[in-house]
């Protein structure tokens, strides 16, 4: 009988090992350490793994003390332990540890326990084996250690490890310590299936549970694929992705179709415009999910203008390039709303008079009787700022100033414009003003509260630093308007041309970096303007920025380029005349004409020091070779190589000197009409005043007619009138009411009466449209002597105004050849003379300074110049290049 069970488990153990790959009835030829059948259940003690199981463990007592005893950890043997460490206790009476398996099917499976046998231990052990509702005792002998360490020791019963287990985790295997004594090992269980299992569902959950991103933040949803995040470009290269999938069991996750693992942080670099990346997730029975991200790396915008600006109780013709406005409202108009709208749709921020505000949006405005200013400011996103100024003049039933002349000079003088500041040098001791009303509320004025007749000069001495003049207007109907001059008049230690001793440059260029203008004439220096100066240590930023900007400086001598500025060059010598002749000297930008003034004495130098760093010195002196025998070297002149200019002839009377009573507060300058280029303009708007152009033509002589391009001109058709004067003071009507046909950009002839002369020529403008509100602009005026120069300009306008043959990226090469004083040309001797180039405008084009070889780098206008020296004669010559696209 014997016999015949054991053949019987001999067969029930082979067919066991054939049909599941584990051994039966076996308790301990399985080894730790060998790997896992497919569907085996694992339960350490840690609970590390809860889709296989989770386990449970409860105190006990000493018997001896009746102290609590708690199990514990232990890392020793390491060889005997399923995992890293194993929980023990020793002599603790009721202690349990429970491992509760998640039993997928249900069936009969195999139960083994690992532990550490050796000496010491309890015996026997009691392992409860809770199976479809029933519970199987088996007692294990920890002490052996032969069968147990290093090996998975099995629970069998009576020869035969099978137990029932229903699916789920109502099933537990169980250690009760009772009244144990010794050590109690409790480390791992395995159930191994005694049947072959249905192979579990796969998964086809292809879906992310999140989807994080740096930089940004995205609002995300696992059933929604596509989404877009903008970066700034000039913050971010790249952007870190971290995918997250839902399910625990997938395929596969890739990011541009690179392997991925989920959670994992990836950094995908990114070019300027569009980056499309995917992120595609394959469940496990194959379902396949493609998430998008539209990733825009954008370059910063520079759009600072608005794209409308309306007032809600008076018309406002608005340009987005124009950011200078005047609007009068009569008397019942106590506030209206301003709207700003701004063109660009990120932008960094938007002020009115200093607060925040919102594009699109009224901003109230509570108008008092005379100016009221509105200042909206736009700063774009990469940090570009663009202001417009709304100057809004509330009449009221106030008397005002019609005029208010100055002996020296011309303030630039509104009605509605109050405050005004002059600094004179110290030989002006005095000067007079004429203040004048021609209101129909004007009752009476005063002077420093002296009464004052309208119309009459009023005389003020000058006694050195601030002289103040307060002119009180009343009115008919009770209402005052006050207006101050301040006159501050330098001491005697003080040069005229040296006005702040901190920052020292040329007069000409403080009035204009302040927004001034100047008046030269044998009684000194007269500056005036429209504002407060600020001189003091703490620099005025604006006045800083401008300075900056002179580092494009050029000079000027009768028209004619005499010398140039390069950052890297810091001493530039002026040589004048030496028969008493005193040239007209002008001080340019090479954005175009900045000042040009009539000294009356020649400085021996002045410096320019900008914002306390490097200082320029500009020195004039004599030429001793022009009051010598001529030199062999009388002049120079500079071409293009392979481009042979034909001898110019003047089409066209020249203009010495151009400017206005509005259009300095932007680019937009008077200089822009004489400038031979019909893309540029002089513009101002005509709105409550008359705005006018002033030529000098530099001495008195004939006109017989005159060329006039208007701004838009195939567009709009300007209104305008002409008047001419012998000294610029003293006008005379010429030609009335005069109209562009608004239908050519190019110039339009207006003929002038017979036998017209004069030195001075105004024209005063009066917008353009039926109602003559809108601006005025200008691109193109010229004089003519005769009917031939007249015709001879008109034919070669195609010429004129052609686009630039030069484009960029193209080289050019530079040649320098001598004049003699007879103006015959000959070669340079290299061994006499030496040559450098310059360029005004690298941005334009590049030349070498040794060979001239010149790059042409961006679409404008540039200047190159090249100087000769022959021993102590210098000689200066120039050559402008149009380049485009």
């Amino acid at each position: 009988m014997n016999i015949k069970r054991l053949n019987i488990l001999l067969i029930l153990t082979m067919l066991g090992t054939l049909l599941f790959g584990h051994p039966a009835l076996a308790v301990r030829d399985i080894a730790l350490t060998a790997p896992l059948g497919q569907y085996d259940i694992v339960v350490d003690n840690e609970g590390t793994d809860p889709q296989k199981g989770t386990v449970a463990m409860t105190p006990g007592t000493d018997p001896a003390t009746g102290a609590g005893k708690a199990w514990s950890t232990s890392t020793t043997n390491p060889a005997s332990n399923y995992g890293a460490n194993r929980h023990q206790i020793l002599t603790g009476s009721g202690a349990t540890f429970t491992w509760i398996p998640v039993i997928p099917q249900s069936g009969n499976y195999a139960v083994y326990v690992s532990f550490h046998g050796t000496t010491g231990r309890a015996n026997p052990v009691p392992y409860e084996i809770y199976h479809g509702g029933t519970s199987t005792i088996v007692n294990v002998n920890q002490t052996s250690s032969s069968l147990s360490n290093g090996y998975w020791y099995g629970l069998d019963t009576g020869g035969v490890n099978s137990y029932y287990f229903e699916k789920g985790t109502a099933n537990y295997i169980r250690i009760d310590t009772g009244s144990l004594t010794g050590w109690v090992l409790a480390d791992a269980v395995r159930l191994v299936p005694l049947f072959t299992p249905e192979p579990p569902a796969q998964s086809s959950d292809a879906t992310l549970g999140s989807l994080a991103v740096n930089p940004g933040e995205l609002d995300f949803d696992p059933a929604v694929k596509d989404y877009t995040l903008n970066v700034v470009g000039s913050v971010y290269s790249s952007i870190d992705i971290t995918p997250t999938v839902n399910s625990a069991v997938y395929q596969s996750l890739r990011i541009n179709g690179q392997a991925a693992v989920s959670g994992a942080t990836y950094t995908v670099p990114l070019v300027p415009g569009e980056n499309l990346i995917t992120i595609q997730v394959t469940a496990e029975d194959d379902t396949v999910n493609t998430y998008t991200l539209l990733v825009n790396r954008t370059v910063p915008s520079s759009e600072a203008r608005l794209s409308g600006l309306t007032l809600s109780r008076a018309p406002l013709a608005f340009d987005p390039d124009i950011t200078a406005y005047l609007v009068q409202v009569g008397d019942q108009v106590t506030s209206l709303d301003v709207t700003p709208t701004v063109m660009a749709a990120v932008y960094q921020s938007l002020t009115v008079n200093g607060s925040p505000h919102a594009s699109g949006v009224p901003w109230p405005v509570e108008l008092s009787v005379g100016e009221n200013t509105v200042v909206i400011a736009v700063v774009a996103q990469d940090g570009t700022e663009k202001e417009y100024t709304v100057r809004i003049v509330r009449q009221g039933e106030a008397a005002v100033l019609s005029s208010l002349e100055l002996s020296l000079g011309a303030l630039h003088f509104s009605p509605w414009r109050t405050e005004y500041s002059i600094y004179a040098g110290h030989k002006v001791e005095s000067l007079t003003l004429t203040p004048a009303s021609s209101s129909g509320f004007y009752e009476r004025m005063t002077v420093n509260d002296v009464p004052h007749e309208s119309g009459k000069p009023y005389a003020v001495a000058l006694a050195e630093g601030e002289n103040l003049v307060t002119l009180r207007v009343y009115s008919n109907t009770g209402q005052e308007m006050v207006y101050t001059v301040r006159i501050h008049r330098l001491d005697s230690g003080t040069s005229a041309k040296v006005v702040n001793g901190k920052t020292v440059l040329p007069a000409e260029k403080l009035a204009e970096a302040l927004g001034v203008k100047l008046l030269q004439d044998s009684s000194g220096l007269l500056v005036y303007s429209d504002k407060d100066f600020d001189f003091s240590d703490s620099g005025d930023a604006a006045l800083r920025e401008e300075l900056l900007r002179l580092l494009g400086l050029r000079l000027t001598l009768d028209g004619e380029y005499a010398a140039f500025f390069n950052p890297a060059q810091k001493d530039y010598r002026l040589l004048l005349p030496s028969d008493g002749h005193v040239p007209v000297i002008g001080l340019e930008h090479a954005g175009g004409t900045e000042y040009a003034v009539r000294r009356a004495t020649v400085e021996p130098s002045v410096e320019l020091t900008v914002g306390g760093g490097d200082t320029y010195t500009f020195t004039f002196a004599e030429d001793l070779l022009s009051g010598a025998p001529a030199s062999s070297l009388a002049g120079i002149k500079l071409s293009i190589e392979g481009e042979e200019e034909g001898e110019f002839v003047p089409t066209w009377i020249p203009v010495a000197y151009v400017d206005s009573n509005d259009g300095y507060a932007n680019v937009n300058t008077p200089n822009k009409t004489v400038d031979n280029d019909l893309n540029t303009r002089w513009s101002a708007n005509s709105a409550g005043e008359t705005d006018w152009l002033r030529y000098d033509l530099g001495s008195k002589q004939r006109v017989y007619s005159m060329a006039l391009a208007g701004y838009l001109g195939d567009e709009r058709s300007y209104h305008f009138e002409v008047e001419i004067s012998d000294d610029g003071q003293t006008w005379q009507p010429l030609l009335p009411m005069q109209h562009t046909s608004g239908a050519t950009l190019l110039p339009e002839i207006y003929a002038f009466p017979e036998n017209v002369e004069t030195q001075y020529i105004r024209l005063l403008c009066y917008g353009y449209g039926p109602n003559r509100d809108g601006w005025n602009g200008v691109s193109e005026v010229r004089f003519y002597e005769s009917l031939e120069q007249e015709q001879l300009d008109v034919s070669k306008w195609a010429e004129y105004f052609a686009p630039p043959d030069n484009k960029v990226g193209d080289q050019l090469k530079l040649q320098v050849k001598g004049l003699s004083p007879e103006g015959t040309e000959f070669a340079l001797d290299p061994n006499t003379v030496s040559v450098r180039f310059f360029t005004d405008n690298a941005a334009v084009a590049q030349v070498d300074e040794a060979t001239g070889l010149v790059t042409l780098t961006g679409a404008g206008t540039v200047r190159i110049n090249a100087i000769a020296e022959q021993g102590d004669a210098i000689r200066i010559s120039s050559v402008i290049i149009a380049v485009s696209e």
